[in-house]
């Protein structure tokens, strides 16, 4: 399973946590230290469910934002974040107070949304992606998120209804959500959008 670098101290992560929430990414050290952790909750998901392990979780070239292995194989995982950018933006001005008129229906998603946000995502990705060499692809991209009303088991009936086709540059794409405590398994909720590592 993936082991979480000795030099993320406690006080670092926390202090990238209440920069922007669970994912907050402020600096590039804060970027580093979140994208370590969330690779390390993947991993612990993937084994979970895949049976396979991935080890020596650490910092990549950008890309890949983290690099590990799985077995003998060296792999490259992208970290991206599925939000809603504009209702981040209104609680951030709204603060110190914890919530702003209409944030409860604006913080909903729909179906159409999580399959528009999440396509917008794999698209910039793999745009991202295209100058790179013709060789190069990201073994996964985790779209990892904290929404506090994208429900793992909306997600679940979604992910029936709704595929993503792969892209190019993406060898397989997961949608890893932050810990629910209603969650029936004891990892982060992991889903397999597409492709495989």
């Amino acid at each position: 399973m993936g082991k979480q670098s000795d030099d993320d101290s406690m006080d670092d992560w926390i202090n990238a946590i209440n920069k922007g929430g669970i994912f907050g990414r402020r600096s590039s050290a804060d970027k580093r230290i979140v994208d370590r952790s969330t690779a390390t909750h993947f991993a612990t998901a993937y084994q979970s469910i895949y049976g396979m392990e991935i080890t020596n979780i650490c910092d990549g070239p950008d890309p890949p934002d983290v690099k590990a292995q799985v077995g003998c194989k060296s792999i490259g995982l992208e970290m991206v974040e599925l939000l809603k950018p504009e209702v981040r933006r209104k609680k951030v001005r709204a603060f110190p107070a914890l919530a702003y008129p209409g944030q409860f229906e604006e913080s909903q998603w729909t179906r159409n949304e999580f399959e528009r946000g999440v396509n917008y995502l794999l698209d910039a990705k793999e745009e991202k992606y295209a100058n790179r060499p013709e060789d190069w692809v990201a073994d996964a991209l985790i779209v990892h998120t904290d929404e506090d009303w994208l429900d793992w088991a909306a997600v679940q009936k979604w992910l029936m209804e709704v595929s993503f086709r792969p892209r190019h540059k993406i060898r397989s794409a997961y949608l890893l959500l932050f810990y629910s405590p209603y969650y029936p398994k004891p990892h982060w909720p992991l889903f397999r959008m597409f492709g495989e590592i």
